[in-house]
Parts: structure tokens; C-alpha cells; sequence
């Protein structure tokens, strides 16, 4: 019996779709016409959704008999009947994956019937769902194939390349931001296999026989569509981003980047993407690593696939220049394309000159023979002469800045502006302190700041002073000893390119966006860092200390040292409380200690004077601490002779001034002048 109603009915209706389930299993092995199967098979699926149980094997089982028929029927299902089975199973289809068998037998109707109406009827809800949804096409190859023969249908209709087009709209949405995460990495993934297979199909056709000129230029037609469809995705500015980061490591094999009317249809994409004004987009184009070749080098007037005489380069250049990557890093890679850069150059291409100056100016071209040949190739233009000369002026102006003060502190209220008139108007050459804490500076500054070769000391405290001037001046100023960067909107981005300033020897980091993994890489690779000042951190460098240091380490292993790094945890209430009384402690035991540094005086009978003096000297050098002050008298008697010596103890204490203190044994002076009263008594 049961407990409830609910229960009863579960029972009850399990019991009727486990019996009808087996019946129609039996029927449809047995069945041979096609219309019976067809008849079965409709049957069991408006069981499958008017039964009220909910359960995934209600509608997974209808499927797998469905399969099943698919794979014995091959050979006697017409088109008529393909279809109705078709209409059929679609319903089941709109919340549950299709089977490998299933999607074969969809692609299959795609290839033979691309005009068919049920491709938009039936497919599209189908084709939505599994792209909305997490699909590993690596373990479902099928699936990713039914996709590519859905979109190869589509670009068949009338008019297919706008049919295509609208599919990719209706995936994005109205909306300014598509809603479904999966969409974009799976129709790029669709995309990119698709393409992929079809360059290897074609260098196939062309290997075994050149005369398939149809099967040649039906794959072209294929080929088109598919980046097509890549080109409307870079349309998204949403989409835009993640298409960049997928297409960074040029998914697409050798062949196809040495297919010229490849070139020109993915042309439009990488221009889309290397002009976007987003930092995180345009350096998309860029090889992932230094040594590994990006879209940038496939596009370069040097190379072979390049189909546009340097064009696109040249415009994706010129953003990038004019964003984040007027770098000496980024122009050291470009120096790889001297050539290129030249040769646009001479043909008036005014970012190419800008290129080649700036070469010059940071003196990355090697040798002289070629640093001639690249100002002859600027003064062969009107233009190039023109940003010739300004270098020329720039670089007599360094001349000029020879001399001047060491140290520059502008006012609070300073901008860029205000830093570009004052280290243009004088000479700076030998400036190297320069402080521009509480400023309202920008990283626009950096440009005039990596005019000071000489600087080690830079405060950059409380102002706005970014990740792309840090870059730009970790790739200069290499001489910098000291980088006061608290409280400025600088990340991980820019604190990364501090490695390159091996002699930094101070660092303030306080209350910036550092994170634990940054720190650590820059502890690596500044070797001569003494002190980081990081807030919750403090790292310096002190002598290795050992238990027996006195008696087993050697001279040379005591003068080793080592950066310590300290964390200065937080305390809680009882605990600072507990540390605070002992600061008050220790801080009245050295008020007694100052008051007790006075003079000890013993008065004897043979008017002989005995004088403890205590002092101490600040600001002056250890020989001259050392000796007692010039008004100081020190007298004995012949008592004192056998008593104790009155004991000095040198303690330095570790700041700024080297300041000595000198303090008594106040406890054996005491006995010194007892035992001085005690023989005068005698005597």
C-alpha cells in the first residue's frame, strides 16, 4: 500500500510506461514495412509527451529505438519518409542531445535536400539548443558536422549568404550583449574545423587530380560561407573580444595562410580586430609568446601571404603605436620587419616613418651601415624629412640638457603639461632625483621622463600614474634606484614590467592592486631589491645569523647575506593591547636610562675627586665618540685602585645619524664609592 495519492499515481504510471515501452520495443524490431515503423514510432512519441512522468529515459528511450530504426533502415527509407521522421522525433529533440546516429542521419539530409523547408522548420530549434549548451565536439563529432551541413544548407537558400547571416543574429539576440555564453566559442569552433578540413580537402583535389575544377570551387563556395560567418561575428563588439583570444594562435594550418584567397577572406576579420580601440582586442594580432608569430607577421608586406601591398599592416600599426605599444619592446620585435618598415616608408607611409624614427631615437638599429640606409630611406620623402628633422631636434635638445640641478621637486598641483614645459625649457642632463608626489600626473609623462637617462630617485606617490608609463619607463630609465609608487592605479600589468630594472634597489608598492604571484616574480628578478614597502610586507636585506656563528662559521660565511621577507601580521584586540603596554614599558625604561646618564661624584678627605661621567654623541664619526669631551676631568684616588673598574658598554643604535651611547654600570659604581667611605672611615 501506499502512503499518498502521489506516490500511488508515480507507481501507477511507471508501471503503464515500463509495459508499453517493452511492447513497442518488440514491435519495432519485429517490423518490417516502413509503414508500420513509421506508425509505431509516432505513437511512442506522443507517449513519451503526454506521459506526466518526468524523468530524462522518458524521452532518451524513444531516441535510442529511434537510432536503432535509423541504422537497420537505411536502405529503404525514401525521401517521403525521411521527412516524416524528421517531423517526428523534433519535438523530442528541443530539450535532449541528439545521437550520433541521429545527426547523421540530419547531416545526411542536409547534404542531399539543402533547400528542404524542414532545415529552417525542424533544424533551427535544434541547431540553437546545441550551440546554447556545453558541447565537447571533440567527444561529439558528429554533432559538430550536423552544424557545418546545417550552415552549408543555409547558405543554399535564395539569397543564402544573407540566410546565414540572419541565423548568426538570431544567435547573438537584440540585445547589445548576447545572453548565452557558449554561442560564440562553438560557432567559431564549427567554424574553424570546418575551414580547416576544407583546406585540406582542397590541396587533396589538387594532388590527385587538377582537372575537378567543380569540386575545387564548391569547396571555395564552402569556404566562403564558414568565414563569413566569422567576419559577422567580429561585427559584435561583445562578441569581438573572445573571437580576438581565439584566433590568437592562428587556429588554420600552413596551407591555408599560403592560399591567397584565403588571405582575402580573412583579411576583413584580423583588420577588424587589430583596429578595435580596446587594448585587450587589437593585441590579439600579436604572437602569443615573443618568438612565436602572430596575425601581424602573416599580414607584413615581407611575407608571402601578404595580398594588400602592406596595407592592413600599416593601418593596424598605426594603432598600436598610437594605443600601447610604442614600447622599445614592441618596436625590438618590429625591428625584425626593418625591411618592411622601410620600404613603406619610401612609399610616404607616415607610420612607417614615425617607426623608423623611433629606432633611431632608441637606438635599436645595429650597425652603422643600416642606421645610414634608414635615414636615406627617411630623406627620400617630404614626410620622412619632416620627422627626420624633428628627430634631429629632439636629439639636440638631449645635447642641451647636459648639466642642470640634481634634484626637482614640482609642485602639488603639476600636470603633464606643467612636466613637459619644465624639462623643456632648462637643462635636466644631470638630474637624478625628481619627485612628483601628490601631482596630478598621468602615465602621458613617461614620454618626457624617459628623457632623463641619469634618474635614480623617482617619486611617484598619490598620483595617476598608470601601467603604460611604467611600461615605458621599465624599458629606459634602467639606471632608477628608488620607485615610490603608493597609492596609484597601477596593476599587475605594469608592476610585471619592473624586472627589467635590475639595479632598483628601494620600492614602495603601498596600497596599489599587487598581487601575492607579481611579488614573488618581482623578488626573483630584481636581485639588487633591499626594501618593499607592500603594506602587509616588509622585505630587506640583513647578514645570516647562525647559534654558533662566534666559534664554527667562517669570516666569509659571516659577511654572506640574504633578503629576509617579514609578514607583520594583524593583531587583535588583546593582542595590540599586550603589544601596546610593552612599547609604554619599554619606552619609560629608556626615560630612566636618560636620566640616570649624569655624573658620579665621590668626595674624599685628601681632596681628591673621583668623577663617573656617562655620555653620549650624536651626529659625529666612532673615533670622536669614543673619546671623553674636552671638559671632562677624570680623577682617582689611591682607594680606587683596588676596586672595580668602572665598565663602559658601546651600544649603536641602527638609524640615520649613527648615534653612540655610552652608559654606565650605575650598580658598580655604587660599590665604587661605598668602598671608597668605608677606607676614609678607617684611615
Amino acid at each position: 500500500m501506499s502512503s499518498n495519492s502521489y506516490t500511488r499515481d508515480q507507481w501507477l504510471h511507471s508501471i503503464i510506461w515500463k509495459k508499453n515501452i517493452y511492447k513497442y520495443r518488440n514491435v519495432l524490431r519485429t517490423a518490417q514495412r516502413p509503414e508500420v515503423l513509421l506508425k509505431e514510432l509516432k505513437n511512442l512519441v506522443e507517449l513519451s509527451l503526454a506521459t506526466p512522468l518526468h524523468d530524462h529515459t522518458v524521452c532518451r528511450v524513444p531516441l535510442e529505438l529511434a537510432s536503432s530504426i535509423l541504422t537497420t533502415g537505411e536502405k529503404w527509407l525514401s525521401r517521403q519518409m525521411t521527412e516524416e521522421i524528421i517531423v517526428t522525433l523534433a519535438p523530442l529533440l528541443e530539450n535532449n542531445q541528439p545521437s550520433p546516429e541521429i545527426c547523421q542521419f540530419f547531416s545526411q539530409h542536409c547534404t542531399d535536400n539543402p533547400r528542404s523547408c524542414l532545415v529552417i522548420d525542424m533544424f533551427t530549434p535544434i541547431i540553437k539548443r546545441i550551440l546554447k549548451h556545453n558541447v565537447d565536439f571533440g567527444k561529439y563529432p558528429y554533432v559538430r558536422r550536423f552544424v557545418q551541413d546545417y550552415i552549408q544548407a543555409l547558405n543554399s537558400q535564395n539569397d543564402g549568404r544573407r540566410v546565414v547571416h540572419e541565423f548568426v543574429d538570431s544567435m547573438h539576440g537584440p540585445t547589445s550583449t548576447c545572453p548565452h555564453l557558449r554561442v560564440l566559442p562553438n560557432l567559431v569552433a564549427v567554424c574553424t574545423a570546418a575551414t580547416c578540413m576544407l583546406v585540406v580537402e582542397n590541396k587533396n583535389i589538387e594532388r590527385l587530380n587538377s582537372m575537378q575544377v567543380h569540386a575545387a570551387d564548391e569547396v571555395a563556395h564552402h569556404l566562403a560561407c564558414y568565414l563569413s560567418v566569422l567576419n559577422k561575428i567580429c561585427d559584435y563588439d561583445d562578441w569581438r573580444p573572445g573571437l580576438a583570444q581565439l584566433l590568437q594562435p592562428i587556429p588554420f594550418p600552413d596551407e591555408a595562410l599560403a592560399d591567397e584567397e584565403f588571405i582575402r577572406q580573412i583579411l576583413p576579420v584580423i583588420e577588424k580586430i587589430g583596429l578595435d580601440p580596446r587594448c585587450e582586442v587589437h593585441q590579439m594580432v600579436l604572437g602569443t609568446r615573443d618568438d612565436k608569430e602572430g596575425w601581424l607577421n602573416v599580414l607584413c608586406p615581407s611575407s608571402l601571404a601578404c595580398v594588400d601591398e602592406g596595407a592592413a599592416w600599416a593601418a593596424i600599426l598605426h594603432n598600436l603605436i598610437s594605443c600601447c605599444c610604442r614600447r622599445k619592446k614592441f618596436l625590438g620585435l618590429l625591428v625584425k620587419s626593418l625591411g618592411a618598415c622601410m620600404l613603406l616608408a619610401l612609399r610616404g607611409n607616415s607610420t612607417a616613418q614615425e617607426i623608423l624614427c623611433l629606432m633611431l631615437e632608441w637606438k635599436l638599429v645595429e650597425g652603422s651601415d643600416q642606421s645610414l640606409q634608414v635615414v636615406t630611406t627617411l630623406q627620400s620623402t617630404p614626410s620622412g624629412k619632416r620627422n627626420y628633422q624633428a628627430l634631429c631636434d629632439r636629439q639636440m635638445h638631449l645635447r642641451e640638457l647636459k648639466g642642470g640641478p640634481r634634484k626637482l621637486t614640482l609642485p602639488s598641483r603639476s600636470t603633464d603639461a606643467d612636466v613637459n614645459r619644465m624639462l623643456s625649457s632648462g637643462s635636466f642632463g644631470n638630474l637624478e632625483c625628481l619627485s612628483l608626489a601628490f601631482t596630478r600626473v598621468t602615465s602621458a609623462c613617461a614620454e618626457q621622463l624617459i628623457k632623463l637617462p641619469t634618474l635614480r630617485y623617482l617619486n611617484l606617490w598619490a598620483t595617476q600614474f598608470g601601467d603604460v608609463g611604467l611600461q615605458l619607463i621599465s624599458e629606459h630609465l634602467h639606471k632608477l634606484q628608488v620607485l615610490n609608487l603608493c597609492e596609484t592605479p597601477v596593476t599587475d600589468k605594469g608592476l610585471e614590467a619592473l624586472a627589467a630594472i635590475k639595479s632598483l634597489r628601494k620600492l614602495n608598492l603601498n596600497s596599489t592592486s599587487l598581487s601575492v604571484q607579481t611579488f614573488e616574480t618581482l623578488k626573483l628578478m630584481l636581485p639588487s631589491l633591499l626594501e618593499v614597502d607592500i603594506g602587509q610586507w616588509k622585505r630587506e636585506k640583513e647578514p645570516r645569523r647562525t647559534q654558533d656563528s662566534s666559534s664554527s662559521s667562517s669570516p666569509e660565511e659571516k659577511n654572506n647575506t640574504r633578503r629576509d621577507f617579514k609578514c607583520f601580521p594583524k593583531f587583535d584586540t588583546k593582542t595590540l593591547t599586550k603589544r601596546n603596554r610593552l612599547v609604554k614599558a619599554k619606552s619609560e625604561e629608556q626615560k630612566t636610562v636618560e636620566r640616570k646618564r649624569c655624573l658620579v661624584r665621590a668626595s674624599s678627605e685628601d681632596q681628591h675627586s673621583t668623577a663617573a661621567i656617562s655620555y653620549s654623541f650624536v651626529g659625529k664619526s666612532r673615533a670622536e665618540s669614543l673619546s671623553p669631551p674636552k671638559n671632562c676631568v677624570l680623577t682617582r684616588t689611591k682607594s680606587e685602585e683596588h676596586t672595580a673598574q668602572t665598565k663602559i658598554k658601546l651600544v649603536r643604535a641602527n638609524s640615520d645619524g649613527r648615534r653612540y651611547k655610552i652608559s654606565n654600570l650605575l650598580n658598580e659604581r655604587q660599590r665604587a664609592v661605598a668602598s671608597q667611605d668605608a677606607l676614609h672611615h678607617s684611615e
